[in-house]
C-alpha cells in the first residue's frame, strides 16, 4: 500500500504559496556552511519547494561569504529576499541572528520572507533589539514553525507580517531518495546532540536497551570545509568523489549515484552549484545512516522529520528547551511511526507500543 504521508507533509506548506508566487525571482540567504545534516534537510527542502513553484533563484549566499553588491547584480530592485529557516531564530546562535538583523536593516525596499523558524532568546533584550529591527521593515514576513513561537512573536514583532507554517524540510517528502526501506537490521540508533541544546540527560545506560548505537550525524565526522570556501571545497569534492568510488558501501554507492543523477539538473541551476550537491551527498549520508537501524531515537528535531520522511519507527526527546515537543504538538503528533518520549525511562515502552522488535 502506497503510504499518504508524503502528500500529508509537503501540503503542509501551503501557508507559503501567497507569499512567494509562482515566477518569482528572489535570493536565497544564510546557506548553512557547517555539518549539521538537519540545515541542509532545510535548504535542500526551500531549493526544492522554489523549484516546484517555477521560482528563479537568482543568488544564495551563506553568512560568511554574502556580498551586497553581487545581490544587487543579481536581483531585480523589488525582488525578494528570502532567508532561510531553521532553529537559529534568537540568542543561542547570535551570528546567524545578526546577519538577519543586518540584512533588514540594509533592504527596507525589497521584501523579506524569514522562513519557518522556531523563536527562542534566553535574554529579552535581544528579543528586544530583534524585534525593533525587524519591526522597523516595512514589508517583513516571519513565518513560524510552532505556535509557541508565534505567540512570542505575536506579543514582539507587532509590525511584521506573522505565519505559522512548518519546517522546510517537510518539501522533501516523496522526492528521489526519500522512499521507505524494510527494515532488516536488528540494531536501534540513539542520535544524540552534543551542543548547546543538548538535553540535561542523554545516558544511554538509561534507555535499557541492547544492539544500541549511539552517534549523532555522520556529517560531523567527515566534514572537510564549507562550500563557499574554495580550497577547502575542493578538498572536500577529491574526498568525495574517492569515497563514491568505491570507498564506501557498494549498496551506498549505487543508491548515491542514483540519488544524484535524478537531482543535480536541478542543482545545477542555482548558482554555486556546489552548495547544492554539497548539501544533497551530506543529506544522504544521514538517509543511510537511518536506513541501517530498525528504529531511531532522537532528540534532534531532524532526526525526527527524517525518520518520519523514511516512515522509520521513531521515539522524539526533548532538546534543551522547547523547540522539539513544540514542532512536535504543532504538525507531528498524528502522524504513525512517532511517539514523543519525555525521558529516556519512557523510551523502552514507547518502541514497544510501535511495535519495535527489542
Amino acid at each position: 500500500m502506497v503510504s499518504d504521508l508524503p502528500q500529508i507533509l509537503a501540503e503542509a506548506l501551503t501557508p507559503l504559496h501567497p507569499l512567494i508566487p509562482p515566477g518569482t525571482t528572489c535570493a536565497l540567504l544564510d546557506y548553512p556552511s557547517y555539518p549539521n545534516l538537519g540545515d541542509h534537510l532545510i535548504w535542500l527542502g526551500a531549493v526544492l519547494y522554489l523549484r516546484d513553484r517555477h521560482c528563479h533563484v537568482a543568488y544564495t549566499a551563506s553568512v560568511r561569504d554574502f556580498d551586497a553588491d553581487q545581490l544587487d547584480r543579481c536581483l531585480p530592485a523589488d525582488a525578494p529576499i528570502l532567508l532561510n529557516g531553521g532553529g537559529n531564530f534568537g540568542d543561542l546562535w547570535p551570528r546567524y541572528q545578526q546577519f538577519r538583523e543586518a540584512i533588514a536593516a540594509r533592504y527596507p525596499q525589497r521584501p523579506l520572507i524569514v522562513l519557518p523558524q522556531t523563536l527562542y532568546f534566553t535574554d529579552t533584550a535581544n528579543l528586544q533589539r530583534a524585534a525593533a529591527e525587524f519591526n522597523r521593515h516595512p514589508n517583513l514576513t516571519l513565518c513560524l514553525r510552532d505556535r509557541r513561537s508565534l505567540a512570542i512573536a505575536r506579543d514582539a514583532f507587532t509590525d511584521c507580517r506573522l505565519v505559522l507554517a512548518p519546517d522546510m524540510a517537510f518539501h522533501l517528502a516523496g522526492q528521489p531518495g526519500f522512499a521507505p526501506v524494510a527494515a532488516t537490521r536488528h540494531r536501534l540508533l540513539y542520535l544524540c546532540r552534543g551542543d548547546r541544546e543538548q538535553p540535561t540527560n542523554t545516558d544511554p545506560a538509561l534507555l535499557a536497551l541492547l544492539n544500541l548505537t549511539v552517534a549523532d550525524w555522520p556529517t560531523f565526522g567527515w566534514w572537510l570545509g564549507a562550500a563557499d570556501q574554495p580550497r577547502r571545497q575542493q578538498l572536500a569534492g577529491l574526498a568525495r568523489n574517492l569515497w563514491q568510488r568505491g570507498l564506501t558501501t557498494p549498496r551506498e554507492w549505487w543508491a548515491r549515484q542514483q540519488w544524484q543523477r535524478a537531482s543535480q539538473p536541478d542543482f545545477r541551476a542555482i548558482a554555486p552549484p556546489a552548495r547544492q550537491i554539497q548539501s544533497w551527498s551530506f543529506v544522504h549520508a544521514g538517509i543511510y545512516q537511518f536506513q541501517q537501524h530498525r528504529a531511531v531515537i532522537s532528540n534532534r528535531l531532524h532526526g525526527h522529520i527524517l525518520a518520519l520522511l523514511l516512515e522509520i519507527p521513531h521515539i522524539f526527546l526533548a532538546n534543551s528547551y522547547h523547540k522539539n515537543v513544540a514542532f512536535y504538538e504543532a504538525w507531528t503528533k498524528a502522524q504513525p511511526h512517532c511517539e514523543f518520549a519525555d525521558s529516556l525511562s519512557a523510551v523502552r515502552p514507547a518502541l514497544e507500543r510501535l511495535g519495535v522488535p527489542l
